[in-house]
């Protein structure tokens, strides 16, 4: 059974019609075989037919030897009565039973001749007319039965003939008839098949741009128009799929480019929080300083007219560290303003990012249905070829592949839906972060406005202090008041530079987790890019 799974149709065809052939050679030869015993059977009937001829010649060698005993004068005794018997066993139609009754009646009055005989001439007159009458039906009976033989026999061997030639006739036509409905059994099979297999081969390939053409209402032309239906709702999920792919690539390149402006935008605001992240740290340190010369001075200021020189350099050098303090402090509060615009930046573009997850998002569950549909619409074909048993068997593969292809698909846009998930919690966690970032960018501002106004406020002092050198002396006590003031409002300036610096390596913190999810939503738009053209790459094999 396994090697007949691989013999083609038509060669089955070919195979059924020699069987037939040798079928209707057998019924020919038992035919003939049959015929022949006829024959020889209408031989038999015929011998048969003539076995009365054999009791008729001893009616009359009886009747002659009883004619020669008559005519020299002496008795015979004849007995023809077992023959009489056989011949009225023997009547066949009524003319043969008609003449035995007429020769029997002969026969009876032949021997009331006998017995009444009284004259010398009775033989002449009575008996030999009556003998001559009684032979002339034994050859009449005769004749009748062979001719009667003869006829049934030409009857046998006429029917016998006509049997020979009915008997070629019919072998004739029908092995005329089996070898022209095989040939057209096996064209009406082998066309549709070839263009089945043609098709077939072609779809294997990947193109289905061709129809079927063969449109009989038959168990092929049904395969035929289910393999049509197949090509047609292949080619419009193909355009479909190669469509959505090719939106998918760009939505993803456009995706990628985001997030490298992202990522480089965000390297810069990292870099510059860093600056000003040392900065803040130098301007705390020198603050401290400061707060610790104010000290100082506030702890000798009973002894600051004898060393009114010193305090003059000391007041030079406080003036020149609060120029360069409020330099700090201005640089400081414009990168700031730069960070909390980069910060909003960055929160509009996560924003972006997350509504372009959510359009890739949909495209994805766009390919999923599809993918599904592609999936049922193959499965829907394996029925069908099922169906068409083994003409169907290379239609189950193409729709085994087309199934193959579908589960391929439904995985990668699992595997996309899975990526736009977390590119959309990063996205999102990215926006929270930027929010954070920039409400701590505003608090910076602010402290650092209110820094740049303290420095201000202590370089007016000091300048103020210059000019009255001269009266230090006599302003000891309003100098120890001024100096507590200034000592305290140093130790708020440090703590705002501190609460600046502590701000500003938080940023720097935020801007790095930011940097590592940017890399991320780089990673995940580059792995859909690559999903999105490995799909273009699968579907470009077929030809719609």
């Amino acid at each position: 059974m396994r090697l007949w799974s691989y013999v083609q149709v038509k060669d089955k065809l070919m195979l059924l019609m020699f069987i037939c052939v040798i079928s209707n050679i057998l019924l020919g030869v038992f035919s003939v075989d049959y015929l022949r015993k006829m024959s020889w059977q209408s031989t038999s009937t015929y011998t048969e037919a003539l076995q009365p001829l054999s009791w008729i010649n001893q009616l009359v060698e009886e009747q002659q030897q009883q004619e020669k005993a008559f005519s020299k004068g002496t008795q015979h005794a004849s007995d023809t009565k077992k023959e009489l018997q056989q011949l009225k066993a023997w009547q066949s139609d009524n003319k043969v039973s008609l003449l035995v009754k007429q020769y029997e009646e002969l026969q009876q009055q032949i021997t009331h001749t006998l017995q009444e005989k009284q004259e010398n001439d009775w033989f002449e007159q009575n008996y030999l007319p009556l003998a001559m009458e009684s032979q002339h039906k034994l050859s009449e009976l005769s004749q009748y039965i062979i001719k009667r033989a003869e006829q049934q026999k030409k009857a046998y061997e006429k029917d016998i003939q006509f049997g020979y030639w009915v008997l070629g006739g019919v072998c004739g036509i029908v092995v005329i008839l089996v070898i022209s409905m095989s040939i057209i059994a096996t064209r009406a099979v082998r066309i549709p098949t070839q263009e089945l297999k043609r098709l077939l081969k072609q779809a294997e390939q990947g193109n289905f741009s061709q129809m079927a053409t063969y449109s009989a209402n038959d168990e092929l032309g049904a395969v035929m128009l289910s393999y049509n239906q197949m090509t047609t709702q292949v080619q419009s999920l193909l355009a479909t799929v190669q469509h959505t792919a090719v939106d998918v690539t760009e939505v993803a390149d456009d995706l990628e480019q985001a997030t490298a402006t992202t990522t480089s935008s965000t390297m810069q605001i990292k870099q510059k929080m860093v600056a000003i992240s040392d900065a803040t740290q130098e301007s705390v340190q020198q603050l401290k300083v400061n707060e610790t010369s104010l000290t100082e001075v506030e702890s000798g200021i009973q002894s600051i007219t004898a060393h009114l020189e010193q305090v003059t350099t000391m007041t030079q050098d406080t003036l020149q560290t609060v120029e360069e303090g409020t330099a700090i402090v201005t640089t400081n509060a414009q990168q700031m303003e730069r960070i909390q615009k980069a910060a909003q930046n960055s929160q509009q573009m996560a924003q972006t990012m997350t509504a372009r997850s959510t359009d890739i998002e949909k495209v994805v569950d766009v390919i999923a249905t599809l993918a599904e549909q592609t999936n049922l619409l193959a499965l829907n074909a394996a029925i069908e070829a099922a169906h068409a048993g083994q003409h169907g068997k290379g239609f189950a593969i193409v729709a085994d592949e087309v199934r193959k292809l579908a589960e391929q698909s439904i995985q990668s846009t699992q595997m996309i839906t899975g990526i736009v998930r977390g590119i959309e919690q990063d996205a999102q966690q990215t926006a929270r972060l930027m929010n954070e970032m920039v409400v701590y960018a505003t608090q910076g501002v602010d402290a650092t406005a209110q820094t740049s106004e303290n420095f201000y406020a202590i370089a007016h002092q000091v300048q103020s202090i210059t000019p009255n050198i001269q009266g230090v002396t006599q302003t000891v006590e309003e100098i120890l008041q001024h100096t507590t003031e200034v000592a305290h409002t140093a130790t708020t300036i440090t703590n705002f530079s501190s609460e600046t610096a502590d701000y500003a390596t938080e940023v720097v913190t935020l801007t790095t987790q930011q940097l590592e999810q940017v890399d991320k939503i780089h990673h995940h738009a580059g792995t859909i890019a690559k999903a999105s053209k490995s799909l273009r790459h699968a579907t470009a094999k077929f030809l719609v």
